[in-house]
């Protein structure tokens, strides 16, 4: 297991396969990627996607000052999974406990890791963050994080077998670039003001 460091967060990778549970937990909390079609319905069937897509890095967003009183040994908040589909694309998904994401401990995660992306990954020329149209919390920390929205994918994926649009959002090297001399690491925020920051 390697680590890269942050400020207040740390990203751990691979994710640990023991706490695959964890996520399952996490990705349950959102009754919309319930519905979709092809949700995992297992903790079992989540580890065996994770296992079929050999591309795919994991990596577990630590609480490194445990500033959100985490009651574990371990403060795991939150996962970052990046597929490269191709030389120059890779795709990015999310998923973490409602407290991190209130907290913007999940941007940290997310400024890190697309720093560490572009940084040994030559050949990598975008990111691509695609999430459900109406989920607006995605929404925002993609642009949070610098992405621009590029459109919709219409009926890209169903939810309670209904054909349902994503939004596609992307992130260029040289965008990475310009938001990096404007942008300064994104503050965490008290649990008791969370509520401000969820759309």
């Amino acid at each position: 297991m390697k680590i890269i460091e942050g400020r207040d967060i740390d990203l751990i990778y691979p994710f640990p396969k023991q706490e695959l549970k964890r996520v399952f937990g996490w990705m349950r909390c959102y009754r919309t990627l319930l519905e979709t079609t092809n949700f995992p319905k297992t903790e079992e069937d989540l580890a065996a996607r994770f296992d079929s897509m050999p591309n795919m890095m994991t990596y577990g967003i630590i609480d490194k000052n445990n500033f959100l009183q985490v009651k574990h040994e371990v403060p795991l908040i939150g996962i970052y999974m990046v597929e490269q589909d191709s030389i120059v694309n890779g795709n990015v998904h999310v998923a973490s406990t409602r407290k991190a994401w209130g907290s913007r401990l999940v941007d940290q995660a997310g400024q890190r890791l697309i720093q560490y992306a572009f940084d040994t990954c030559p050949n990598l020329t975008r990111i691509t963050m695609t999430t459900i149209h109406t989920n607006a919390p995605a929404k925002a920390l993609a642009k949070r994080l610098g992405f621009r929205y590029e459109g919709c994918l219409r009926d890209a994926i169903t939810i309670k077998d209904v054909p349902s649009n994503m939004a596609l959002f992307g992130l260029t090297r040289r965008d990475w670039d310009e938001y990096k001399l404007g942008e300064e690491i994104i503050e965490p925020v008290p649990i008791g003001k969370q509520e401000l920051v969820h759309g």
